[in-house]
């Protein structure tokens, strides 16, 4: 056995200490051990005993610095302007005299002021009249009469009636004779035309404004021999 006296330094004190501790702690283990095979402690098989071992978190990874290039930025400079005052303070005053004429300014430009054309007069409103046709200054029984029978015609007997139509100049004459319907005889035909044309008198047609116009007229005569 081991006597320390009471100077003996307090770290092998502390190391003493601690050996005998280690000692007691492997007879336990070798105790409980023996005992378990031995068959007085019993063993839990297959029991698995789960302990969160805290873990220290990776520290981050360093964040990428990205330098941008630094732009030069001109001062902005003002531009040198020279600026010149007028310092002749000499006003000239023209006097104008009304005894004298003002003289005449000439240019070899033209005048190119604007010429204004005024605005047309409206057309002077016409009266309205209604058309007129031709018609006729007398009777058209007076036309023709017995005297104007064809010689032939009148010999042979021959008879037939005769339908016109005249076509009436601005005068009030008749300018054209046609016929539209014939008698069957060409003497009395063109006897027909012939005393229309020269004895029918007319007055003349008229349009919307009042003015005279050529206008047309029908008619009928039947050639009749006298008893």
């Amino acid at each position: 056995m081991t006597y320390l006296s009471r100077n003996s330094d307090p770290r092998g004190r502390a190391a003493a200490l601690a050996a005998t501790v280690a000692i007691h702690a492997v007879m336990g283990v070798v105790v409980v051990a023996g005992l378990a095979v031995s068959g007085v402690i019993p063993l839990e098989k297959g029991k698995l005993i789960g302990v969160n071992i805290p873990l220290t978190p990776p520290p981050p990874p360093p964040l990428d610095v990205v330098e941008m290039p630094k732009s030069k930025v001109q001062p902005p400079v003002a531009p040198n302007r020279e600026i010149v005052l007028n310092t002749d303070s000499t006003q000239t005053v023209d006097v104008f005299d009304p005894a004298k004429p003002e003289a005449e300014v000439w240019s070899d430009y033209p005048d190119v002021r604007p010429t204004v054309t005024p605005p047309p007069l409206p057309p002077r409103p016409t009266p309205s009249f209604t058309p007129t046709g031709a018609a006729p200054l007398s009777s058209p029984a007076s036309w023709i009469t017995a005297d104007d029978y064809p010689a032939s015609p009148l010999r042979q007997g021959i008879e037939g009636t005769a339908t016109y139509r005249l076509v009436i100049a601005t005068s009030g004459k008749v300018s054209a004779c046609e016929i539209t319907a014939s008698t069957g005889n060409r003497q009395l035909d063109a006897a027909t035309c012939r005393a229309l044309t020269r004895r029918a008198r007319f007055e003349a047609a008229t349009d919307g404004s009042g003015a005279r116009v050529v206008g047309t007229y029908t008619g009928r005569v039947t050639w009749q021999i006298p008893d």
